[in-house]
């Protein structure tokens, strides 16, 4: 099977399996790609890299149920548009050439394409279901107009417009430290060849997306089960050899991967959990297996997305699993399912989101819907591979509900709102019993309460049963009693609602050479802080004062740090349900900086605030306050 039929194959399946798009959920991506003379020895491979880019986002959003679009600007001395926003599907069926003008080759303008790509994104209309990324490929050579320090500042401090920044280095990669002051973890080198370009690609697919990928220097790969598709992604040496591919325990391959290219794709639908084998013919040949693996799907399916969910409402986010049918997802025996999910709300906060399994769903206790906008919800499915190992088949960051504006409610309201968040779980559903179980279950008591009085009438063509008087006399007792405990099994009760854990950072400030942090937990379960970070944003070339003698829990150095550089701790910090807790974080320098601290906690919530090292003269410093100006 050639390279190009199999692709083709892969996006057939894909998109075949797609029943519906996730409304108009999904991602804008911009191609920045670089035309200038420096990339000339590796055109051809930047436009296979391009056109990558775009085929992967196609599988991704025929799996994940979104709606990608792609748009690509080549530049050089000037930006132009090849391709506007687009469909990503339509896209790759496109040509995309992003070969310059040979006069726009003559020179490297990066910053500008940034901003010709932050700009058509600015220009989109306002869509909370949508998240934009700017996708920037370049050797990272700058031209000599475009190479001074005045240049490079300016390049350092570009800040995409709501956009995350993702920087794919083309060798021969020329400043590399200062794209990652750009981007961070964001810049993936591409290296010098084939398998080094695809693994580069996906790393940055997964990071825009979310989606899994696995790859495996040896003949073998372990496969987790719960798959609706599984691409092989195959590199072999020259000589011509084939590629068998064996299923777990299968002495017979599936397919044999043959021709003269060093890559080939294997598309396998539902694929067997297990350890697959990737055999050549040729003695003492070896691969190189990637895999995109595509779990079946995930669905929010309360809030419902035609339920209207107002501000200050108090919804109960509910998860369900489906196959490639549409039908729950039946968990197969030893290989347990487990669901964790935070929410994401408009001001970008993470609350972590406790699921229990409830029937054929998992259910969270509701939340509070304080702030109107878009509520993201980031959910992580794991399961077991194999060979025993803890793995993560699905992760959905597509999910997510809107909050419309509305007024305050009374006093009265708010208690009742208040009282009724309680009640979130019935003993039923605390021991994961069906709901049509329980309905079944309660007709059934009725049947039996109600039997002794009928036995031995007839109702039209049916009969009721003659009863014995002993079995009467027992049934009119028995009978009631069945029908309380069915009652009791899904009555709402306040002592089983899931406990959670609520953390917010209420401030954070700089004072007397100490960062002051106040951390609330408004859960009903204790919160657990596991770890300090402190990155340096920005330097204001001053000194100030002699910082006082450390006298913070928790002291964190970064005098010996530069901008985007970041240093961590590892602490246990124990906070209390319903109380808050002050305590220092001490940095131990006399720099004027910009930093943005971060508290790691055990739900794996990140609560994080931008905190300039300096007086603010009564400005605001609570999180999210932008710092003032040098």
């Amino acid at each position: 099977m050639s390279t190009s039929s199999a692709r083709a194959l892969a996006l057939v399946l894909l998109l075949a399996a797609t029943a519906s798009v996730r409304g108009d959920a999904g991602l804008d991506a911009v191609l920045l790609v670089d035309g200038s003379r420096s990339m000339a020895p590796a055109v051809s491979r930047t436009h296979a890299l391009a056109r990558r880019v775009v085929d992967l986002l196609v599988r991704d959003g025929a799996v994940q149920r979104a709606s990608h679009r792609v748009a690509v600007i080549a530049f050089g001395a000037r930006p132009r548009v090849v391709l506007p926003l687009t469909d990503a599907a339509t896209a790759a069926k496109k040509p995309l050439d992003p070969t310059l003008p040979a006069d726009d080759q003559k020179g490297t303008d990066i910053l500008a394409a940034l901003d010709a790509g932050n700009e058509l994104l600015r220009e989109l209309p306002p869509d909370a279901a949508r998240r934009h990324v700017l996708v920037l490929v370049t050797d990272g050579r700058l031209d000599d107009v475009h190479n001074d320090s005045a240049y490079r500042r300016e390049l350092a401090a570009f800040t995409p417009a709501h956009a995350a920044l993702e920087i794919l280095l083309v060798p021969p990669a020329r400043d590399e430290q200062l794209w990652r002051r750009l981007a961070g973890d964001g810049v993936h080198v591409t290296g010098g060849n084939d398998a080094a370009m695809l693994a580069a690609v996906h790393a940055s697919i997964a990071r825009m997306t979310g989606s899994r990928f696995a790859e495996s220097a040896s003949n073998s790969i372990v496969i987790p089960p719960y798959l609706s598709v599984v691409v092989f992604d195959v590199f072999r040496g020259m000589g011509g050899g084939a590629v068998a591919a064996f299923p777990p325990g299968a002495s017979q391959p599936i397919n044999d991967l043959r021709g003269d290219e060093t890559f080939t794709t294997l598309v396998v639908s539902r694929p067997a959990p297990g350890r697959w084998t990737f055999r050549m013919t040729r003695r003492n040949g070896r691969v190189r297996v990637f895999s995109q693996q595509f779990f079946a799907r995930g669905l929010l399916t309360a809030p419902a997305p035609e339920t209207a969910v107002h501000q200050f409402d108090h919804p109960a986010p509910e998860y369900q699993l489906v196959g490639d049918d549409g039908t729950p997802l039946a968990e197969v025996r030893g290989y347990p399912l487990r669901v964790a999910a935070e929410l994401v709300r408009p001001d970008g906060s993470h609350e972590a989101l406790p699921m229990r399994r409830s029937g054929d769903v998992f259910r969270a206790a509701p939340v509070a819907c304080d702030t109107p906008g878009r509520y993201w919800t980031d959910v992580h499915v794991q399961t077991q591979d194999a060979a025993g190992q803890t793995v993560e088949v699905y992760r959905d960051q597509w999910s997510g509900f809107s909050v419309a504006s509305a007024p305050r409610p009374t006093v009265g309201a708010q208690r009742m709102s208040a009282g009724l968040e309680l009640f979130t779980m019935s003993l039923a559903d605390r021991l994961g019993l069906p709901h049509e179980l329980m309905t079944a279950l309660i007709l059934l008591t009725i049947v039996f309460t109600l039997a002794p009085y009928f036995a031995g009438l007839t109702l039209g063509t049916l009969q009721v049963p003659r009863l014995r008087p002993r079995v009467r006399r027992l049934l009119r007792i028995v009978g009631p009693l069945s029908v309380a405990a069915a009652v009791a099994l899904v009555v709402p009760v306040t002592a089983l609602a899931p406990q959670t854990t609520r953390l917010k950072l209420l401030a954070a400030d700089f004072v007397d050479g100490n960062i002051d942090v106040a951390i609330a937990n408004a859960g009903t379960s204790d919160g657990l802080v596991t770890g300090i970070e402190l990155e340096v944003l920005a330097d204001r070339g001053s000194i100030a004062r002699p910082a006082l003698p450390a006298t913070a829990r928790y002291e964190v150095p970064i005098d010996d740090l530069q901008p985007g550089g970041k240093r961590r701790i590892v602490i246990r910090h124990l906070i209390p349900a319903g109380t808050t807790e002050r305590f220092l974080v001490s940095p131990e320098t006399a720099r004027l900086l910009d930093v943005r601290l971060r508290m790691q906690t055990a739900s794996d919530t990140l609560l994080t605030a931008d905190v300039p090292l300096f007086a603010m003269d009564g400005r605001d410093t609570t999180p999210g306050s932008p710092p003032p100006s040098p």
